[in-house]
């Protein structure tokens, strides 16, 4: 052989050797600050891997407890991986949050909760993947094994920023061996990517099942979620935690005292949810393809309350505010009938609705603000026997001062003057109100033949005499608003007589605020237009 080869063949496989001790005092240097790391932290591991040419950290049967008097926390995974590392995520010398990695893997996750000597929350889950997570890693890790339930635990995980977030094949057990036993499970979660102050979230194949009901969902979207504060998060905990140790007080059905303050507990912990110190808490929301199932009526435990859509959405910019709901198809099986029916009538029903009742609706309000205009419309229907639809429209008064968008939707803890302020910023303009029938006014008609035992026919000739006797009444009666009413009742006996429809507007040419509607003796100037066609 050539000298000059042979010499060069010796030098590559000296660089060579030399690179594979350098890769290798680089992986073992990575290792053992791995495993300093996880050993400061009291997480047991079965052994660390690190390969410094792929960037890859490789950490096998982890084991991460926490406990003090009142929690114990199991938590274990089956493997971590975590790709594409940044060596500098894991010093001690930052308080910022840093890029970890490209990307973490974590197989078989376990977690059992333990509060007060109960198992309060077991579960597992297959996989989690999250890309880019930017975060504290170390304080995130000595809080968690600390103090997980504390402002500054909650405060760390809400800075978590992240490129998006895929969790599978989730199983819960939630109060084993209690009353309020319940099990959950979802085929996947997706958190897309986060780095703001709002999030998404998408579940799938969500299956719930406990003693009262059993619930199945296909999918649930919430987009645009408002964070909470880290405070608020502690303070929700330590609520439920002390509900959780009350009712599972050997004195609980006993002891006067002990309910009492559970009760107490139970009205904050109800104050603390509607006190959501964002608004609103979720923009969109909907579910999709459910069916729940009532346990404890054993005749129609095994058939399904569904519903095809049910969904929210607020949309809003500077120049309007849009609020939509919907719940489309909610169907209860004829299996039901028999619990909300009178005997007499449910043959009848049980023929009429032979696939279920089916109940739709839908509403949606948008609201200007330059103008303070707004406008409300709704429709409901049943089956394909009848729809009913609504529309209003009206003024928010002095709306740059009204209390009206100071309370959430249910206006809780709301005192009658602010109520009364409400009602005064509030004025009505218009409304109507419009009826199709498909066929309801006569199943009524038949229902209330079998209540009576007497003909629809002659029940139906009934109520129309007696509605053709009072719209003469009012149509005599000198006050113009009876004559309206009389109006109003001669168009419902159309309705009636031909199963038709019903169109009723009624539009106010006063700026009249509710509360001076209410407190009126004298009706404002207005106009009223029926019809039945």
């Amino acid at each position: 052989m050539n000298k000059k080869i042979l010499w060069g063949v010796i030098a590559l496989l000296l660089i060579l050797g030399g690179g594979y001790f350098y890769v290798n005092k680089i992986n073992a240097q990575v290792e053992e600050i791995a495993k300093a790391t996880l050993e400061r932290n009291n997480i047991a591991n079965a052994g660390v891997t690190y390969s410094c040419l792929d960037k890859k950290l490789t950490i096998k049967n982890i084991v991460f407890p926490y406990s003090d008097n009142e929690v114990k926390i199991d938590n274990s995974a089956e493997e971590i991986i975590i790709k594409g590392i940044n060596a500098d995520s894991f010093t001690t010398k930052s308080e910022e949050k840093a890029l970890l990695c490209d990307e973490i893997i974590l197989n078989n996750i376990k977690s059992t909760v333990y509060a007060y000597g109960n198992e309060e929350l077991a579960s597992t889950t297959e996989q989690v993947i999250i890309e880019k997570p930017l975060l504290n890693l170390l304080k995130l890790i000595a809080l968690h094994r600390t103090n997980p339930y504390s402002e500054e635990y909650f405060q760390n995980l809400l800075d978590i920023r992240h490129h998006g977030v895929k969790i599978q094949n989730i199983a819960m057990q939630a109060f084993k061996g209690s009353k309020s036993e319940a099990s959950f499970t979802v085929k996947d979660i997706e958190l897309p990517a986060y780095s703001g102050d709002k999030f998404n979230i998408i579940y799938h194949a969500i299956d719930i099942k406990s003693t009262p009901l059993n619930l199945n969902i296909a999918e649930i979207d919430l987009k645009n979620i408002a964070l909470p504060t880290a405070k608020y998060l502690a303070d929700l905990s330590q609520t439920i935690m002390h509900l959780n140790a009350l009712e599972r007080s050997s004195e609980f059905e006993n002891n006067p005292e002990t309910i009492l303050q559970f009760e107490k507990l139970s009205d904050l912990l109800i104050k603390q949810l509607l006190d959501y110190p964002a608004s609103p808490i979720i923009q969109e929301v909907k579910v999709l393809n459910s069916a729940f199932y009532l346990n404890e009526i054993e005749e129609i435990a095994q058939s399904p309350i569904t519903f095809k859509e049910l969904s929210y959405l607020l949309d809003e910019n500077d120049k309007a505010l849009n609020v939509a709901s919907k719940l489309s198809d909610l169907t209860i099986a004829k299996e039901f009938l028999k619990n909300i029916v009178s005997p007499a009538s449910l043959e009848l029903f049980t023929e009429k609705f032979a696939k279920g009742m089916v109940f739709s609706f839908n509403q949606s309000t948008e609201y200007t603000k330059e103008t303070g205009d707004f406008s409300q419309d709704g429709n409901f229907t049943v089956n394909e026997l009848a729809s009913l639809s609504g529309e209003t429209k009206g003024k928010i008064l002095n709306k740059d001062e009204s209390i009206f968008f100071k309370y959430n939707p249910f206006f809780a803890d709301m005192t009658f003057d602010e109520a009364e302020e409400l009602l005064t910023n509030v004025s009505l303009k218009s409304m109507q109100v419009s009826y199709n029938d498909s066929g309801l006014i006569d199943f009524a008609f038949k229902v209330a033949a079998n209540e009576t035992g007497f003909p629809a026919a002659s029940l139906k000739e009934e109520v129309l005499n007696a509605l053709q006797s009072e719209k003469s009444a009012f149509l005599d009666s000198e006050d113009a608003l009876d004559r309206e009413i009389g109006k109003i009742i001669g168009t419902l006996i159309e309705t009636i007589q031909t199963t038709g429809k019903f169109l009723g507007k009624v539009t106010l040419n006063d700026d009249v605020s509710l509360l001076e509607l209410i407190q009126l003796e004298d009706i404002p100037n207005y106009t009223l237009e029926v019809s039945s066609k």
